[in-house]
């Protein structure tokens, strides 16, 4: 009867090993996955900063462009590439409203 509840009792443990492993998995998953999401969204941070920078410049080229001829030429592309870099800006805006929601559950 002894060796029967020694079994039993190893059988058990041997369960809540197993059970605390594949929680510890688990775990050890959902911090990985946490920290790509955080790589990600200081991409997204730093894709977000320079295309503020890249927009600020644009516009300081387009006020210290001189030449009337030259100056429709540089505004047609100067808002050509900013039409461009806002919707880049808005997928990150998008990602970035996904990371933060992804992260939030988690």
């Amino acid at each position: 009867n002894k060796i029967a509840n020694s079994e039993r009792v190893y059988h058990e443990i041997a369960e809540l090993v197993e059970n605390q492993n594949e929680r510890l998995c688990n775990l050890q998953n959902q911090m990985k996955e946490l920290q790509q999401k955080q790589q990600d969204k200081i991409k997204n941070d730093e894709l977000i900063a320079a295309v503020n920078r890249g927009m600020q410049h644009l516009e300081a080229e387009k006020v210290n462009d001189v030449d009337e001829k030259s100056k429709k030429k540089r505004a047609a592309k100067l808002e050509k590439t900013c039409k461009a870099l806002e919707q880049e800006l808005e997928k990150v805006r998008v990602q970035e409203r996904d990371l933060a929601a992804e992260w939030a559950r988690v």
